[in-house]
């Protein structure tokens, strides 16, 4: 038997076959949906079920203690200068309670940070000592030497610590250009490190003024500089009670003045 369809038939199949296409749609779209709201879901849960952790029920005094313990480490740990960062971003309380320890954010290396990160941990460390560590090399720039520099020499009264290694000449030439100006006094500076690679060592004998006061020294470490001993009066040296320099064809030369003005 032949099977002809008529044109109605047809065009009822095509509307049958639209309709059903609609309707795939209809749950297709449905499907995405509720996998998105499942997703969510899943995110809501895993916040929630964050917020029952033991370490959400600490109080604020004992959690910024632990972020302190977090910015303790050698001067060279890239996850150890950002970790105050980091924790800021966690939640809306570690935020308040990481701006709530200004003792969390005194330590700052300036290879890691840029003007404005540097101006926020200057601000956010309010009025407490700064420990202030940079490793200049020939990539750095000068702009921002002088822009950190001269910052740093406006707050010279908050100095606990400075560390300084250039690895040639020219970033050193560099910070000598601000270092030069940087006069005043630093009641809180305790520890003063200038330390230069032995590359540089001998293209030239570099020297550093220290136009300032500094009543609380108590330790130098010198490596391939002088010294003009131009701010150091006799009560500061006589605080001081280490002096090491790695250039021992200089370790006289410092040693002698260093005595004359404990003297």
């Amino acid at each position: 038997m032949e099977f002809r369809a008529s044109a109605g038939e047809i065009e009822r199949i095509d509307r049958a076959l639209a309709r059903i296409r609609y309707k795939e749609l209809q749950l297709l779209r449905e499907l995405a949906y509720q996998r998105e709201e499942l997703n969510a879901l899943h995110i809501v849960r895993k916040l929630a079920t964050s917020t029952l952790a033991p370490i959400h029920r600490l109080p604020n005094e004992v959690l910024g203690e632990i972020f302190l313990c977090g910015t303790e480490g050698p001067w060279d740990d890239d996850e150890c200068d950002a970790f105050v960062g980091l924790v800021s971003l966690v939640s809306k309380r570690w935020y308040q309670v990481a701006i709530g320890t200004p003792a969390i954010w005194k330590r700052i290396n300036l290879a890691s940070v840029d003007l404005t990160i540097l101006r926020m941990r200057l601000e956010r460390s309010k009025d407490l000592s700064i420990d202030i560590y940079a490793e200049w090399g020939i990539n750095a720039s000068p702009q921002y030497i002088h822009e950190a520099m001269t910052l740093l020499c406006s707050c010279m009264h908050r100095w606990g610590s400075l560390a300084f290694r250039f690895v040639g000449i020219t970033p050193f030439r560099d910070f000598l250009d601000v270092a030069r100006r940087c006069q005043g006094a630093a009641p809180r500076l305790h520890t003063l490190s200038i330390m230069m690679d032995r590359y540089a060592q001998r293209l030239e004998h570099p020297a550093v003024p220290l136009n300032m006061t500094m009543p609380v020294i108590r330790h130098l470490q010198l490596d391939g500089v002088q010294i003009e001993w131009n701010g150091l009066t006799s009560p500061t040296s006589k605080n001081c009670t280490s002096l090491t320099n790695g250039t021992s064809s200089w370790i006289e030369q410092h040693t002698l003045a260093y005595q004359d003005l404990k003297n």
